[in-house]
């Protein structure tokens, strides 16, 4: 039903000293870190106000460590905090330069090699951050930097060492249900670490190929173009943007029409009415990128096949950096 026209129990959950929540936190420190470096010139006060929160979550994060697995099982910490601690540590030191943080990437931080950038698993991003820093001259970040073309070579299509699945028509697949994250978050790596490569004249070395920022680009672009439209059953993945773009997202605000607040609304007639029928969704929810494919280019515009119809957050925010890219 419409989240106007719910009753049922929203309670606020806490994460504190009994309850750890290690990922939200340094996840929320890395947000508030970044975000500090954009206000930095525009307005100091509140840029300080959010690198001061941003220091004592983190500091929450580190020494009260725990996993929160309160949402569970929709939003499970499977690859644990030690990515998010690294992520929020990463922004912190980009943030501030303070020895405290840069200690903790150096002597206390986990990392790995992954194929993947997504809501749970955050050491590629951390990675690229720190590539920057090693190509400035910070050479005890080195070992990041091998780490960011590690993950490049596990996913780019041309490296002998790549993992990734790609469908016949060209699209990234690593699982089903809301693929596309894993898609736009992949697109936004690659153009992020091609103009890094670009602006430090750098190429990455996968066994004995290389592959240039240009080469990396364009396959961000693929993947945008996709999603798009670009594909072989030529339609947009985008609501509302396209040639026939999808009309039934798997969204309760969009499939559900408008009604007074007071209606009385139960389950049972949300799936009679609105969620059970094949009808195009009373409300657009324009601009949301949907679930996208499956590995064979197939796609159904079914609200109740939420894997190919759901929208996310996660689709969506990193789909940002590199549209903007493109669009520039």
């Amino acid at each position: 039903m419409r989240p106007e026209n719910m009753k049922s129990s929203r309670k606020v959950l806490e994460i504190n000293q009994n309850c750890p929540g290690t990922e939200i936190a340094a996840e929320t420190a890395a947000a508030l870190a970044a975000s500090s470096i954009v206000f930095r010139d525009v307005d100091k006060t509140y840029s300080r106000n959010l690198l001061h929160s941003a220091k004592k979550l983190f500091q929450f994060a580190n020494e009260h460590r725990g996993t929160y697995n309160g949402e569970c099982p929709f939003y499970c910490s499977y690859s644990g905090y030690h990515d998010e601690l690294l992520w929020g540590a990463t922004w912190l030191y980009i943030a501030t330069r303070r020895p405290i943080y840069l200690k903790y990437i150096q002597d206390e931080s986990t990392t790995a090699i992954v194929s993947e950038f997504s809501w749970d698993l955050k050491f590629a991003g951390a990675q690229i951050l720190l590539s920057q820093l090693y190509w400035e001259g910070q050479k005890e970040f080195q070992t990041f930097q091998r780490q960011a073309d590690g993950y490049i070579c596990q996913v780019f299509p041309e490296s002998p060492y790549h993992q990734a699945f790609i469908t016949p028509g060209g699209l990234l697949h690593f699982r089903d249900g809301a693929n596309a994250q894993y898609v736009t978050s992949t697109a936004f790596l690659f153009s992020v670490y091609s103009d890094l490569l670009a602006r430090h004249r750098m190429q990455v070395t996968c066994g004995d190929k290389h592959f240039t920022s240009v080469q990396l680009m364009a396959f961000a672009k693929r993947q945008m173009d996709y999603l798009l439209g670009d594909n072989p059953i030529k339609r947009s993945m985008m609501v509302g943007f396209g040639n026939n773009p999808p009309l039934q997202a798997h969204h309760r605000g969009a499939s559900v029409p408008v009604m007074a607040p007071t209606e009385d609304v139960n389950c049972g007639m949300s799936f009679v009415y609105w969620y059970n029928t094949n009808k195009p969704n009373p409300n657009e929810l324009t601009g949301a990128i949907l679930g996208g494919p499956d590995k064979q280019d197939r796609f159904i515009d079914s609200r109740t096949n939420s894997s190919y119809t759901e929208p996310c957050t996660y689709v969506n925010s990193v789909a940002i950096g590199v549209l903007a890219k493109l669009a520039k």
